[in-house]
């Protein structure tokens, strides 16, 4: 029944990422009807398998649409754009993890890593930076290389949890790509199927690794994810493009400085200034990322944020006040689960924390809290 609504594969990779080590897993059944009036016993656990079954087999028909006529050059690794390396590096480390936890026989996470490196770094990041490489870059042949490397080599990753999706996948890879891989940096064996390719081996880490590279990506990635928080706060539109100055320490602005474009593609700016001593300026939406102030130029009123602000204080604030009537309670916390008191405690630490953030954003407008 499953594997008629979901798919095999969605059952297999399922049950991969379920699979604990000391405990059953649980998996509550309830009956569906079909069009056809037939009743089967269905399960929405096993969604999340077929989600990514469907991310999978969309990210591989989008990598086919962009890879003809792709060359399999010799390629120096420090010569490849930041995001290039940035990808091999964290394909070099997946490779390094899944192998690891395959050999302790830890399914679920083996499955989670190929999972991750997957879903979020290969198609939430690279593929959204390639796509204007493609297009019109001069470094557009090298990044084809590159990304049918990398779909390659995921499919080799993921084959032991989705055997059937991947198998296909392949086989159109190689008709479009029958040579793939990076001479010079690493070498690569296509074979007819996947279930007989050279699983990626883990001492891979020490070719493509590069830790300084994954810095600067990772700030990189924290002022993306400001900028498009305060979109969405804000409500842009998307199709609007936004100034942004983000304020960092002397020694990261010259990385950031040089790699802006990342910034600027994947959160939609216009102009970017990165400035280690900027101070937020009058209109300008600020929000905080890791140690990254980044300031989204004429998106807000400074006084209607302040109102905004304050009252979002008063509710937070009113919110620690119950938390903490609720954990200095003997009766609480000697009935209670220890589980839940963990979990109100852990709700307390977040409620100061984004009391703080509030806090701070309402004095860079030139507001205080009320007594």
């Amino acid at each position: 029944d499953i594997i008629e609504r979901q798919g095999t594969d969605a059952l297999r990779f399922t049950l991969a990422a379920m699979a604990t080590e000391t405990q059953d897993v649980r998996v509550p059944v309830v009956p569906q009807t079909l069009p056809d009036g037939r009743t089967i016993n269905t399960s929405e656990r096993f969604d999340q398998g077929r989600n990514f079954c469907n991310k999978l087999w969309n990210a591989a028909r989008f990598a086919f649409l962009n890879l003809g006529d792709v060359p399999c050059e010799e390629l120096t690794l420090a010569d490849l754009p930041l995001e290039v390396r940035w990808i091999l590096s964290e394909l070099g480390g997946a490779a390094a993890e899944v192998n690891d936890h395959l050999g302790r026989y830890a399914f679920a996470a083996a499955a989670s890593a190929a999972q991750t490196f997957f879903w979020n770094c290969f198609c939430d990041w690279y593929l959204e930076l390639v796509k204007y490489r493609l297009r019109e870059d001069r470094q557009a042949a090298e990044c084809k290389q590159v990304l049918a490397f990398c779909l390659d080599w995921s499919l080799r990753l993921l084959h032991p949890f989705m055997p059937f999706i991947t198998e296909r996948i392949w086989r159109e890879l190689n008709r479009l790509v029958p040579r793939r891989g990076l001479p010079g940096i690493l070498d690569n064996v296509v074979t007819d199927a996947v279930m007989i390719a050279p699983f990626p081996h883990p001492e891979v880490v020490e070719l493509l690794g590069d830790d300084q590279t994954e810095r600067v990506f990772a700030d990189l990635q924290d002022a993306t994810r400001g900028v498009r928080d305060v979109r969405s706060r804000c409500h842009v539109p998307p199709r609007q493009q936004v100034d942004v100055i983000v304020r960092t320490s002397p020694q990261r602005a010259d990385s950031l400085e040089r790699q802006a474009h990342v910034v600027r593609h994947l959160a939609g700016v216009g102009k970017l200034v990165i400035d280690p001593a900027a101070a937020r300026p009058p209109n300008a939406a600020s929000v905080v990322v890791g140690d990254l102030h980044v300031y989204v130029l004429d998106v807000i009123d400074d006084a209607a944020e302040r109102r905004r602000l304050s009252r979002r204080i008063e509710e937070v604030y009113a919110q620690i006040e119950g938390a903490e009537r609720k954990l200095s309670d003997e009766k609480f916390l000697s009935h209670a689960p220890p589980e839940v008191v963990e979990r109100e405690r852990a709700r307390l630490a977040e409620l100061k924390a984004s009391h703080e953030t509030l806090a701070r954003s309402l004095r860079e407008l030139g507001g205080r809290e009320r007594d």
